[in-house]
């Protein structure tokens, strides 16, 4: 069938409404790792680390805290 020979039928709408969009619990595992990190004061740590390797122009990056614990989970 070529393109545009359909004519009986018309796109839905797309927009999905996040209000009506389930909520999961969150993981313990998580809540858990971030409380002891935030506790630990990574987020300063890796911060402090990282600041002569980044420039201020151009996009802003994804934080660095933020950036090593998708590494992590990603890794485990």
């Amino acid at each position: 069938m070529g393109m545009g020979k359909r004519a009986d039928s018309l796109q839905q709408e797309f927009r999905v409404a996040t209000e009506s969009l389930a909520c999961a619990p969150l993981h313990v595992l998580y809540d858990r790792l971030n409380g002891l990190l935030a506790e630990a004061g990574f987020n300063r740590f890796v911060e402090s680390s990282c600041e002569a390797y980044y420039n201020e122009a151009g996009r802003p990056s994804i934080p660095q805290g933020t950036y090593i614990r998708m590494l992590l989970m990603g890794y485990f």
